[in-house]
């Protein structure tokens, strides 16, 4: 079998490290760019009207979050007095929300589940934490997500499942290439230390990349864009109700932008400092808790590891 396997034997270490990193930056840009290969980009958009808020919140977390979702349900229930906020004098992640005892109409299905959670005052954090909730909350969100696939907003299951197998064949592809020559540097007693930690790096880029945390399709965010543009507006307008007055929910400013748009607007602060900084957790995840980590690769050069050094393909920790 090592006959087979001759021409790559001969390949100069230094070399085939070379062709090893570029083959993983072309295979790690192939698996983020076939992923947005949806052919949705030159559909018709949707109308500015076609989603409630909570539709548009659930597509602006790229269908990937329940947060945005409660969020935006907390808001439209303080804003209708259903709820409110209790200040903490000393930690905002302790300020508590809890119901006034408003009467309860016509409710959105994700507001109920919301108000429904608050039986007992807690904190945002908290409700965010609620697992029940979580559980109501992703059962509503599956329907709306159907919803958003059928607009071609939203990535369908079979697609996502195509992809994951064109990137699982494109690990399968650089895990042979670097197999094959680190193979034949351990029988030929070379030393393979640096082709193994390529190998590795690039093989955890690579899962990343199926991992890679947006669902949303080309014609989705053409249409957030759109929507961005359209209601650009609203942002400096919100103490004066100018969204209610032109005609449309209110609450929608909040879906679109999130509740970061409602900083340095006296009327909202009680509300806007209640809520946590949006976090990951389990690195999937927006829940709160945890922080973000970051990873950088090496390489190595040719300069440390000279041709003249080598032996039957051979060289220092370049690989076999």
């Amino acid at each position: 079998m090592e006959s087979i396997f001759e021409p790559i034997r001969q390949v100069p270490g230094p070399v085939y490290l070379l062709y090893l990193i570029v083959l993983g930056v072309v295979f790690t840009a192939l698996s983020y760019i076939i992923k947005r290969m949806d052919g949705t980009g030159n559909l018709q958009l949707p109308r500015p009207d076609a989603l409630d808020p909570y539709e548009v919140s659930y597509l602006r977390s790229q269908g990937m979050s329940e947060r945005t979702v409660i969020e935006t349900a907390l808001f439209s229930l303080w804003q209708k007095k259903i709820v409110q906020v209790a200040p903490s004098a000393s930690n905002a992640s302790q300020d508590t929300i809890s119901r006034t005892g408003a009467s309860v109409k016509n409710l959105h299905p994700v507001e109920r589940a919301v108000y429904d959670a608050l039986s007992a005052p807690q904190s945002a954090s908290s409700l965010f934490l609620n697992s029940g909730l979580r559980t109501q909350v992703k059962a509503i969100l599956a329907e709306i997500g159907r919803k958003l696939q059928n607009l071609n907003l939203l990535q369908s299951k079979a697609f996502q499942d195509k992809v994951r197998g064109i990137q699982f064949g494109l690990i399968l592809i650089f895990s042979a290439f670097a197999g094959i020559k680190a193979y034949l540097g351990i029988i030929n007693n070379r030393p393979v230390t640096y082709l193994v930690f390529l190998f590795v790096v690039f093989v955890l880029i690579l899962f990343g990349s199926m991992s890679n945390t947006t669902n949303i399709t080309s014609l989705g965010r053409k249409y957030l864009e759109s929507l961005e543009k359209q209601f650009e507006w609203t942002k400096s307008h919100l103490d004066a109700g100018a969204p209610a007055a032109a005609g449309f929910d209110p609450v929608f400013p909040i879906a679109l932008f999130g509740v970061g748009i409602l900083s340095g607007y006296a009327g909202y602060e009680l509300f806007n400092h209640a809520m946590p900084p949006m976090m990951s957790y389990g690195g999937s995840s927006d829940w709160g808790g945890g922080g973000g980590s970051s990873c950088s690769s090496s390489s190595c050069s040719s300069s440390s590891c000279s041709s003249s050094s080598c032996g039957g393909g051979g060289c220092g920790g370049c690989g076999a």
